[in-house]
């Protein structure tokens, strides 16, 4: 997430005007391709809602502009937004369902179900404690083929895109469905809708066989999109081919969140841009193997190519983390707040399996994981590592720490590395070269 800066802001005066107004809002209904989506899903299994869903969620979250919000006086850029869509119940009511489309189709179908009837089993309309910010509202009337929806909006007025799939018909032995989208015109103009509706007919359009790396990345290059990576033929060809690689070139990526952010709102950060917050892990275990990875699992390779997954299992009222590849895996250059923000982790359990050889930063890593009663670091190479301010800031559960095996040679900031673990016994730091350190307050 980014603030965006009003002073440069190319639209401001466009913010600025239509801000002021009772109803900011402009919406818009057109007629989309839904063929190969109805077919596709139909196929797998699944439901067609669900792949117009998946569809709709990458397009929304591929134009930055539907991913802006206005936050008290200011806006912000969400790297990612979810959707919340509206389930419905035995009695005739709803209840609303979070999402995350960052997954592959055929992921998506499974997931999405899961993530259903979790909702259904709820208590209440929404759920407690979500923050609605970032969300795209979602709905469908499937008995109506409109040409036109006027959506409820709250006062004063907010920036959520909502998005409404009305009926399916035929025409030409093609399925049209209307779809409507209504927008903050403060910040979202008829163009950026015009981006939305090409963005999802290029995904229903699109070769469904093939494993979709989520269009919401923000690092992608949209003006080549649609990206596709290969779709497994079956988990064991799959898995095989991974192994022939070797783990060097299963690489995670980078989850850095921005400089300034505390530990009370970095918690509230997704996991690898998942639905899952940060403050909802209670164990993170690294696996060299991808052999019981489930259909829900996600992309967290640097290269989106899927050599590196991680997955969840609920453990109570919380999730335990898995994160795996075959053989191993190592980090890029920047391990930068990895693991910040896990506030209710108990352990991390890397087993030998995460390399971290070519890792340079290392700052906040572990900041913020005031739960943590033990972590075994021996299999950390840190011989390249520059950074470590504020590495265990705020572990003030940890008891012992082993660091003897850090090579710390070409460390130059130390500044607050253990600052808050106020229950530490044991530190080893009898490896530690300070040698080249410039600030270690």
């Amino acid at each position: 997430m980014k603030t965006i800066d009003l002073e440069t802001f190319p639209r401001r005066s466009h913010y600025e005007f239509f801000k002021s107004y009772a109803y900011p809002y402009m919406g818009m209904t057109a007629n989309v391709d839904v063929t190969n989506l109805y077919h596709a899903a139909k196929e797998r299994g699944g439901s067609p809602f669900l792949a117009f869903l998946w569809a709709a969620a990458n397009a929304a979250n591929s134009v930055p502009e539907l991913r802006q919000r206005m936050v008290g006086e200011g806006i912000v850029e969400y790297d990612h937004c979810d959707t919340a869509h509206t389930v419905a119940l035995p009695d005739g009511t709803f209840v609303n369902c979070r999402t995350d489309c960052r997954r592959s189709f055929d992921e998506f179908l499974v997931y999405g179900r899961r993530c259903q009837e979790e909702a259904k089993g709820r208590h209440g309309f929404v759920q407690p404690g979500d923050d609605e910010t970032e969300l795209i509202f979602v709905s469908s009337t499937p008995w109506v083929t409109f040409t036109q929806v006027i959506q409820p909006t709250p006062i004063p007025a907010d920036s959520n895109v909502r998005i409404v799939f009305g009926k399916f018909f035929e025409q030409n032995g093609r399925k049209l469905m209307p779809l409507a989208i209504q927008v903050n015109h403060a910040l979202v103009d008829g163009l950026h809708v015009g981006q939305f509706y090409q963005r999802f007919q290029e995904l229903a359009d699109s070769d469904l066989t093939a494993a979709f790396r989520g269009v919401c990345d923000p690092s992608m290059d949209y003006g080549k999109y649609p990206t596709f990576a290969p779709l497994r033929e079956g988990t064991r060809s799959f898995v095989s081919s991974l192994k022939k690689a070797g783990w060097k070139n299963n690489v995670l990526r980078s989850d850095a969140v921005p400089d300034g952010i505390d530990s009370d709102v970095l918690k509230k950060y997704s996991v690898f841009g998942c639905r899952y917050r940060r403050e909802e892990i209670q164990s993170v275990t690294f696996l060299d193997t991808l052999a019981d990875m489930p259909a829900d699992s996600w992309d967290v390779s640097e290269a989106g190519n899927r050599s590196v997954l991680a997955w969840v299992r609920r453990n109570g009222s919380l999730y335990d983390l898995y994160i795996g590849a075959e053989g191993g895996m190592r980090t890029g250059k920047n391990c930068q707040t990895l693991f910040a923000g896990y506030a209710n982790a108990k352990r991390i359990t890397f087993g030998g399996v995460l390399h971290t050889e070519g890792a340079e930063v290392m700052a906040r890593m572990f900041y913020g994981c005031g739960s943590l009663t033990e972590l075994d670091l021996s299999s950390f190479d840190t011989s390249g590592v520059q950074d470590m301010h504020w590495m265990f800031y705020g572990c003030r559960s940890l008891k012992y720490l082993d660091l003897s095996s850090f090579d710390t040679s070409g460390v130059k900031n130390m500044g607050a590395m253990f600052y808050g673990c106020s229950s530490l016994k044991n530190l080893d730091l009898s490896s530690f070269d300070t040698s080249g350190v410039k600030s270690i307050r």
